[in-house]
């Protein structure tokens, strides 16, 4: 299997201690109320759980933070209250994240611990609200935005965002062009606060006042104009009439798990280049003006080492390039020398049979791979590459990855404190390749014809981080890119049993979701290419058009994961059964019309301009409650 034998059960069962420890010594000093405030907390892990993918109970969503509120309020300890509820945190993203452990469970382990201080972050501000007398229909979104606001930013992980339970009401979220996503958070949160009000005010020993009365009907007013509001507009922008037809972009989806602890499997699905060659011959016919293939398919440095002259090439550089080989530095310059030019002559002949296919099938290739370039300072480094590949095109320079992620492709730390970096390296699992991050974003022309558009690939994770897909889209103020195309290898998270097929974890449909966001956003169409799945085309309005996940074309988690080939074109699948915003393609290979293609949108939205202003705005209103609510004296209230 792609993970470490009885690793997960490993990290459960020590957060199953953590908790039992905690409610067993609670209990036998009889402190049932900090029972009752990590039991409300682990409830809303509970409901916060099943709102997002695989179980997708989005009207969960609207009452998940209620016990979360509850629990600020009800605990008197305030920093036991706060430390029970960063526990259940633990148990939240413990459970959330159980994919990461079929990776690394160092990693799993710290960024559950990592995305719980969130959780301590927000009971502790949610808490001096309360006991400042602030209504929860205000203090909620204020707070809850702010920390998402800071996860998308510090150490960014802006995954399971509020708004992300709602990705399949498409005229909810159309509002995210201005707002960005977490303009539908904040509405999600406000209503959360709104029902946690009323409960509180049911629960008071005291009879409730006019005034607070009078505050709670203007929460309700503000939730009723703010939902009108966005469906309104929502509707608006739905009937807009700018999208005009643009590149037909087949994408080819491998099915190869990636592992480090496998002998039989390698850590990316370029063993498979073969296969994918063959299918993009079989598109000649197709009028394709675009194949993509996933992240990491291309062998390492086949477009940089096919433009190297070795021959010119100083001894300094030479010897940099054995150390990024990790040769011993008494390595000699012969010895450097020869495994450089085995590396170019391979590249050179991948590249010349890559060019060939190009010219076959009559259109560029996109694929994903490890590039190797040589830094100002004669030193090598390995970068994450989207190369553009065109037998009868003009060179274009391969993107280079800017978001890495942390302790997985990168390592902090490697340039700027040796010591520090080795001690993290040590938790690194020795397979796992570390490269640098690029420093531009590098766009794609794609003529065919009369007709020019320009492509951004984000490459895997980094397109669920706004402000990098927000710079790829938007160059000083003017909107200059027609389509994203993202390419991610989500190989690492598939499982089996026994000796059967293996199947997609819930980290899929999570990694698509964010996408859906960026589309409307930026009002640009996304088109992903991911071994394992899910490819997908999502328009410009935050539909997923078309999709190809596991066998048959299911998304669902779970399902046997199958390779296949996707058109992408103007034809429209129906909707699921369950009204997901995630259509099915029944026929892989057999699911688009080439009439026309991928629509690409003339709308500049403001989000693409002015970023998270929104949310940032409302950062700082929070920060400002807080430091005032500090000077004022905490208010004592009394529930049954």
């Amino acid at each position: 299997t792609p993970a470490i034998a009885g690793q997960s059960r490993i990290a459960y069962l020590v957060i199953y201690a953590g908790v039992s420890t905690v409610a067993l010594q609670a209990m036998a000093v009889r402190q049932w109320r900090r029972l009752v405030v990590l039991g409300l907390a682990l409830l809303a892990g509970v409901c916060l759980t099943v709102c997002f993918a695989p179980w997708r109970f989005w009207p969960v969503a609207y009452i998940a933070l209620v016990p979360f509120v509850l629990a600020c309020e009800w605990g008197r300890d305030r920093k036991a209250t706060i430390w029970l509820i960063a526990l259940a945190g633990v148990v939240y993203w413990g459970v959330t994240l159980y994919w990461l452990t079929w990776v690394t469970v160092v990693g799993h382990t710290g960024a559950t611990l990592y995305q719980a201080t969130y959780w301590l972050l927000a009971a502790w501000a949610m808490r001096r609200f309360l006991r400042s007398g602030w209504s929860c229909w205000i203090a909620l979104p204020l707070v809850w935005v702010s920390v998402e606001l800071l996860r998308s930013y510090v150490i960014s992980f802006p995954w399971f965002f509020l708004a992300h339970s709602q990705y399949m009401h498409t005229s909810l979220i159309q509002i995210s062009d201005i707002t960005g996503q977490l303009g539908v958070s904040c509405f999600v949160a406000m209503v959360n606060g709104l029902l946690a009000d009323g409960v509180l005010m049911a629960l008071r020993r005291q009879p409730v006042q006019r005034r607070q009365w009078i505050v709670w009907g203007s929460g309700g007013a503000v939730v009723a104009a703010s939902l009108v509001g966005m469906l309104v507009y929502g509707h608006y922008r739905l009937g807009q009439d700018t999208q005009e037809p643009g590149p037909v972009i087949a994408v080819i989806q491998g099915a190869n798990p990636s592992t480090l602890y496998d002998e039989d499997h390698v850590s990316y699905p370029g063993r498979e280049i073969g296969v994918y060659t063959e299918r993009t011959v079989g598109l000649r016919e197709a009028g394709c003006d675009l194949v993509v293939w996933p992240e990491s398919v291309l062998p390492i440095g086949v477009m940089d080492f096919h433009r190297m002259d070795i021959i010119a090439m100083p001894p300094e550089i030479m010897s940099g390039f054995g150390v990024l080989y990790g040769a011993k530095p008494e390595a000699s310059q012969d010895a450097i020398r020869e495994v450089l030019t085995i590396q170019i002559d391979s590249a050179v002949e991948h590249m010349d049979a890559l060019e060939t296919v190009s010219r076959v099938i009559g259109c560029p290739i996109l694929a994903g791979g490890h590039g190797v370039k040589i830094n100002a300072d004669q030193t090598w480094r390995a970068s994450n590459d989207a190369i553009w590949i065109d037998g009868a095109g003009p060179y274009q320079p391969s993107y280079s990855k800017l978001g890495l992620v942390p302790f997985s492709e990168y390592i902090p730390f490697r340039r700027t404190c040796k010591p520090l970096f080795n001690i993290l390296q040590s938790f690194v699992p020795e397979g796992m390749r570390f490269t640098e991050p690029g420093t531009e974003v590098i766009r794609f022309e794609l003529v065919r014809g009369e007709s020019r558009w320009t492509l951004a690939a984000p490459i895997c994770f980094e397109g669920t981080i706004s402000q990098i897909a927000r710079r790829m889209v938007v160059q000083d103020g003017q909107k200059v890119t027609d389509v994203l195309v993202n390419m991610s290898n989500d190989g690492w998270f598939v499982y089996r049993k026994g000796e059967g097929p293996f199947r997609l974890s819930a980290e899929h449909t999570a990694h698509l979701i964010p996408y859906i966001f960026r589309a409307v956003e930026n009002r640009v169409p996304v088109v992903r290419c991911v071994n394992t799945g899910i490819s997908a085309w999502v328009d410009s309005n935050g539909r997923v058009v078309q999709s190809l996940g596991g066998q048959g074309g299911s998304t669902a988690t779970g399902t046997p994961i199958a390779p296949g080939v996707a058109v992408f074109g103007k034809e429209w699948q129906s909707r699921g059964k369950s009204g997901d915003n995630i259509p099915e393609t029944r026929k892989a290979g057999d699911n688009g019309s080439c009439s026309n293609g991928v629509m690409v949108d003339k709308r500049t939205s403001i989000y693409s301009i002015v970023g998270d202003r929104f949310a940032c705005i409302l950062g700082v209103v929070a920060v400002i409650g807080l430091t005032f609510s500090s000077l004022l004296k905490e208010r004592v209230k009394t529930y049954g």
